[in-house]
C-alpha cells in the first residue's frame, strides 16, 4: 500500500509494510499509460528496477517496482553515517556479516553477540564496501551469491586494497563445488563454510584467525 504526503514542500510517497518507507518525489504525474523498455544489462540486476520509459518530455524515466523496493528494505542494515565502534565496544572483535538473506544477517548477528563478538551487515558487496567506509572490522564473513556486488567480486576489491589486503575473510555458502572453492582459494580466501554449517566449526574458525596468539600466551 502507498499514499503521499507533502513535508515542508517535498512530495513523500509513503510504502507501508512490515517496516513503512518513505521515498521522495520531486514531481506526481498522477496515472499514465506508458510502455516500458528494456534498461540493458547495467540495470537488469537490480531488482526493483522492472525497465524504463520515455516521457513526453523526452527524458528517460526508470520503472521502479515499490513492493520489491519494500521487501529490500533492512532497517537493521542502516548504520549511521557517523557511527564508529570503539574500542570498548569490540568486544572480542568486530565482524563484518555479509549476506543478502536478512534470515541469515539475523542468524549470525545473534550467534556472534552471544559471543561477545560486535556484528556489523552488510546485504551485498555494494552496501559492505560503503560499510567499510565507516568501521574497520577484524574479519568478513561473506555470502557468494548476492545481487549488485558477489561475494568474489567484493573479497577481490579487498585484496586489491592496501587497506583490507590482509583483512581474514571466510566465505560462507551453499555452493560447494570445487570451482568455487577454486575461485575463493585463488582471491585468498582464509577459510570456506559449507551451509548449513554448525556453529562450533564456525568459532572454532574465528578462533584460529583471531585469537590464536591469544590461547598461545595463556
Amino acid at each position: 500500500m502507498s499514499s503521499t504526503k507533502r513535508e515542508n514542500g517535498c512530495q513523500l510517497v509513503l510504502l507501508r509494510g512490515e517496516s513503512p518507507v518513505a521515498l521522495f518525489a520531486g514531481d506526481l504525474y498522477g496515472n499514465r499509460q506508458i510502455v516500458i523498455r528494456s534498461v540493458g544489462v547495467q540495470l537488469e540486476s537490480v531488482p526493483w528496477i522492472n525497465g524504463g520509459t520515455v516521457l513526453a518530455s523526452g527524458e528517460v524515466a526508470l520503472i521502479v517496482d515499490p513492493g520489491v523496493l519494500l521487501d529490500a528494505f533492512d532497517p537493521d542494515a542502516i548504520v549511521p553515517p557517523d557511527a564508529i565502534v570503539s574500542e570498548s565496544e569490540r568486544g572480542r572483535g568486530v565482524i563484518l556479516a555479509v549476506d543478502d538473506s536478512v534470515t541469515m544477517r539475523k542468524f549470525v548477528t545473534s550467534m556472534l553477540e552471544r559471543k561477545e563478538y560486535q556484528v556489523i551487515t552488510a546485504n551485498d558487496g555494494l552496501d559492505a564496501l560503503t560499510k567499510l567506509k565507516r568501521t574497520r572490522p577484524d574479519l568478513v564473513l561473506v555470502d557468494i551469491e548476492m545481487p549488485r556486488m558477489d561475494g568474489f567480486e567484493f573479497t577481490r576489491h579487498l585484496r586489491a586494497s592496501p587497506e583490507t589486503e590482509e583483512l581474514p575473510v571466510i566465505m560462507i555458502t551453499s555452493r560447494s563445488g570445487g570451482k568455487h572453492r577454486q575461485q575463493a582459494n585463488e582471491l585468498g580466501v582464509d577459510a570456506f563454510l559449507v551451509k548449513p554449517y554448525k556453529e562450533k566449526e564456525l568459532m572454532e574458525k574465528l578462533d584460529e584467525l583471531l585469537h590464536s596468539e591469544e590461547q598461545e600466551n595463556e
